[in-house]
């Protein structure tokens, strides 16, 4: 943002001065155009009499007979008035009928010229070159039945309104713009004698209307800006300036009713800010000690969670044991049945044996009988006998043995018997045994796991309960910083509260005004 360094009446006075120089600029431009317009209209009006004045001539001169020497009089005309070239060309019709006259006739028009003999139409324009600047008029001379009170058509064979040359001049312009430059010298000057007074008269006005009551209003805002609001407003004028006076009074007034209550509000504000601080105090030690309870008794879970997770993977083992437990005694169980099943089949086979070995033992006992009735039969027979009562005695001795192996044998069946018996009931006692022992490991296997899903709602809940925990610190933590920051903001307002309470001090008011001594914070 720009900021000036000028006074204000300095500004004010530059721009009237601009403004002026503004409006005077524009008057002398104005009036420069005008008059160089009109100037340029009389040059245009003067060719155009030198126009006809050399027609005259030239007329003339063709009626006498001495056109021969319009040489001369052409060279006459140029030395009137601000003439700097004059040339009369012929045109098409002429030289068809005169011929093309002196070399001064036949020298080659340039292009303007040569547009004027073709359109018949005059051409005037502004031109410069080394020697300054002119009015370059080129206008045709045209066949009319009166032309200065001579028919041209009879005397050039020529329809109306035919061509019959241009008459090409060039009009110097320095006398216009010399006369045009000592004009804007001239309204310079009057500018400058006009507009010094203009400004001596507007500066007095100025510095009693808006510099004075300025410099009143700078003084008392000054005033305020050092804190003394006891000073009293003049208003010295109905204007702009009476405003902003009465605004400055009514500034000063609001500002001083502002610095009471503000006063009033640091008083309460320190108070808060204090008992703020005393609490936040209290609040910090008491978050502290949370914070450190929560602390242990994180560390106090964590050891119950490991604790709870070992329970678990032993119950989880113990389970899986039971488990194998369970599947061998079944595996036993059926074993014990196929052994009792097998102790049965050898008791039933016993039993058949033991019927087998009668049976032996009665064919013995009749083998017996009858080689005791052929050994009867051969002492009858004498010798004839004898042989057969030798193989009778050998059959009965036989008989025997058997009736005496099979005996032995019985006893050892029935003694075999005995302990098949004995070892079936055993057996049995056994497989009922077994049966229990099944049963009691399938119980400890459903409580086991049932102990394992426990343990591990157990962990899951423990878990939850540390994570809950953990929650509880992160929250407490939180609450401890915020109750930190929030500590150091109610000490943070209470330094400011006291520091406003000194900028505020600085003010001065008057008595209807007095602001209350604001309470000693020790």
């Amino acid at each position: 943002m720009h900021v000036t360094k000028f006074k204000i009446w300095i500004q004010l006075l530059t721009t009237i001065a601009v403004a002026l120089l503004v409006v005077w600029t524009g008057v002398i431009i104005w009036q420069g155009h005008v008059t160089r317009q009109a100037a340029l209209d009389q040059a245009a009006d003067f060719s155009a009499s030198m126009h006809d004045a050399t027609m005259a001539g030239l007329t003339g001169m063709m009626v006498t007979g001495t056109v021969a020497q319009r040489d001369v009089f052409l060279d006459q005309v140029k030395q009137l008035g601000s003439i700097r070239d004059l040339r009369v060309l012929r045109g098409e019709a002429v030289v068809k009928l005169f011929g093309k006259g002196t070399e001064k006739d036949d020298s080659q028009p340039d292009a303007i010229e040569q547009q004027v003999l073709q359109s018949g139409k005059e051409v005037v324009t502004v031109e410069s070159d080394a020697k300054g600047e002119y009015l370059r008029a080129v206008r045709p001379a045209l066949a009319a039945k009166n032309s200065l009170g001579k028919d041209c058509t009879t005397c050039h064979l020529a329809q109306e309104g035919t061509v019959l040359g241009v008459v090409s001049m060039k009009v110097s312009l320095d006398k216009v713009n010399a006369g045009l430059a000592q004009q804007r010298i001239n309204s310079i000057l009057a500018a400058l004698f006009t507009c010094i007074p203009v400004l001596m008269l507007i500066y007095p006005f100025i510095r009693r209307t808006v510099t004075q009551p300025l410099e009143y209003c700078v003084t008392v805002a000054r005033g305020i800006a050092k804190g003394d609001l006891s000073q009293s407003v003049e208003v010295r004028s109905n204007n702009e300036m009476g405003d902003l006076q009465q605004a400055l009074q009514d500034m000063n007034i609001s500002l001083a009713k502002m610095v009471k209550q503000v006063r009033e509000g640091t008083d309460s504000i320190y108070s808060a800010s204090s008992d703020i601080a005393s609490g936040n105090l209290d609040l910090s030690n008491r978050t502290e000690q949370q914070a450190s309870s929560l602390e242990h008794t994180t560390t106090s879970m964590a050891e119950v969670t490991r604790a709870v997770q070992q329970n678990a993977e032993h119950a989880r083992k113990a389970n899986q044991l039971a488990q194998e437990a369970s599947g061998v005694a079944t595996r036993g169980g059926q074993v014990v049945t196929g052994v009792i099943d097998t102790m049965a089949s050898i008791n039933t086979s016993s039993k058949r044996i033991v019927d087998i070995i009668a049976v032996i033992d009665g064919i013995a006992f009749q083998t017996n009988i009858l080689a005791l009735n052929a050994a009867v039969e051969a002492a009858r027979a004498g010798e004839q006998g004898r042989g057969f009562a030798v193989v009778a005695s050998e059959v009965r001795s036989l008989a025997k043995r058997s009736a005496d192996a099979a005996q032995e044998i019985k006893t050892l069946i029935d003694a075999s018997v005995s302990q098949v018996e004995a070892g079936s009931n055993l057996v049995q006692q056994a497989g009922a045994t077994m049966n229990d022992i099944v049963s009691s490991i399938r119980n400890v296997t459903e409580i086991m796991a049932d102990i394992s899903l426990a343990s591990a709602d157990q962990t899951a809940g423990i878990e939850r309960v540390d994570q809950a925990i953990e929650a509880m610190n992160a929250v407490t933590q939180q609450n401890a910083a915020l109750v930190e920051q929030s500590a150091a903001a109610a000490q943070s307002l209470q330094d400011q509260a006291q520091h406003l309470e000194q900028a505020v001090g600085v003010f001065k008011v008057n008595e209807q005004n007095s602001l209350p001594a604001l309470k000693n914070k020790g």
